[in-house]
């Protein structure tokens, strides 16, 4: 049996008039957060393609993966940038910051749910730092 990621929000709200209501919903793919913020903010166009290029770079590195299909999980999907594309945003960025930390040493800080971007989606899976961490990375014994 493959690994599935899944992660569920509780949602709050500050407006009076919401008291009493409760709702649990589904973290979003990475595509369709793009899509809702493209369409709130009318600007993640760019950002989309950011994205997607380097989903398809990290995609092409992959050599293993137990990422199970959930409607068979004996099933592992595909390693593909569609695939990855299709999961949630914590999973994409999860999977980048663990890729970029074995092979150059960088850390990614975890995104702030309470400080959002002012374009609206999270820039943890647009920006990444450019700049080499302080020390060599770790070689292999």
């Amino acid at each position: 049996m493959g690994y599935q990621y899944q992660v569920d929000y509780r949602l709050t709200f500050d407006d009076p008039s919401m008291e009493g209501f409760e709702c649990v919903m589904r973290e979003p793919t990475v595509d369709e957060m793009l899509e809702v913020t493209e369409a709130l903010f009318g600007q993640a166009a760019n950002a989309r393609e950011k994205v997607y290029r380097r989903t398809e770079l990290m995609a092409s590195h992959i050599v293993s993966w137990n990422l199970a299909d959930p409607d068979n999980p004996s099933l592992s999907l595909p390693m593909t940038a569609k695939t990855i594309m299709a999961q949630g945003k914590g999973f994409s960025i999860q999977l980048t910051a663990a890729w970029l930390r074995e092979v150059v040493g960088l850390t990614i800080p975890p995104a702030q749910p309470s400080e959002p971007s002012p374009d609206g989606f999270d820039s943890a899976l647009v920006a990444l730092p450019m700049e080499s961490p302080a020390g060599e990375p770790e070689q292999p014994a």
